[in-house]
């Protein structure tokens, strides 16, 4: 059974979980399981010494412990919560370091926001600016002025999903257009996750008919209203593209099922590199 407290820090709902139940409550599993301190752990017969922020887990104990208390309707499989927990490794939220037996998984930055020694640095810093002098509360005021400016002029700064979908693209041409197309989409209820493996099955499907640059579609096209990338979303039609030629994946596509889709996922904006946010380069 769980014992004790975990610190959360307001800039979560910033993050790209905050609006997805299911990776949020991944993310809190997470902060609840890891150690706080180093210890050893007893996993079958083989000892493992774990680090502050680690965990042991694997795909079954993850999806019951996950699914426990859960209607049935609203349970998901272990492949889903796999996913999830391989996704938060992506955005660089945690890591996994994956055996025969079991993996373990690091919270990136699990120290910083949750041992004392980080309220400790908090309060002395409160203590500091609740002492500063009146022009050092002035220049204060000056900075968070500019800062609101700056704000208004971050409109072009791209989320960590759409930086993903952008790398992973053949044709990298138009990004301010194609983040437009792409925000028009999530505003549609459209899966980021969809959006992302799309790209790369019209990458991989490029690279293997050796299309030349010319001949890839412009990225903001691939995104547009005509939606061409509901071709590629599912990973079973690009199989079948590879094994039948695109004349029958058409045909396979008609008995396919839809893909299923999670609620749309926020964009990431600046802050700490971590389980926060990662830091953002203007565009």
């Amino acid at each position: 059974m769980m014992q004790g407290w975990i610190k959360l820090h307001r800039k979560i709902s910033e993050n790209i979980i905050w609006s997805d139940p299911n990776y949020l409550k991944l993310f809190m599993y997470c902060l609840f399981k890891a150690s706080h301190k180093e210890h050893d752990q007893l996993v079958g017969n083989q000892m493992i010494k774990l680090e502050v922020g680690q965990f042991v887990t694997g795909r079954k104990i993850l999806s019951e412990e996950l699914n426990s208390g859960v209607k049935p309707e609203k349970k998901l499989s272990e492949k889903s919560w796999s996913r999830y927990l391989k996704n938060l490794e992506r955005w660089q939220m945690l890591t996994i370091k994956v055996t025969n037996k079991y993996s373990i998984v690091t919270v990136v930055n699990y120290g910083v926001y949750q041992n004392s020694e980080s309220e400790i640095d908090h309060q002395s810093d409160q203590q500091l600016t609740n002492n500063c002098p009146t022009s050092d509360q002035q220049l204060t005021t000056n900075k968070n002025v500019k800062n609101v400016k700056n704000e208004k002029n971050n409109k072009n700064v791209y989320s960590e999903a759409f930086e993903i979908f952008y790398k992973l693209y053949p044709r990298k041409i138009g990004k301010k257009q194609a983040f437009k197309n792409w925000n028009t989409r999530l505003k549609e209820k459209v899966n980021p996750d969809d959006l992302i493996t799309a790209c790369r099955n019209y990458a991989k499907e490029c690279e293997r008919n050796e299309t030349e640059q010319k001949f890839i579609k412009h990225l903001s096209t691939f995104i547009s209203n005509s939606k061409a990338y509901e071709d590629y979303i599912v990973e079973q039609e690009y199989e079948a593209r590879k094994e039948d030629g695109s004349s029958n994946a058409s045909t396979k596509r008609s008995n396919a099922e839809p893909p299923k889709k999670n609620p749309t996922l926020k964009s990431i904006t600046g802050g700490k590199t971590g389980w926060l946010a990662k830091d953002r380069k203007k565009a």
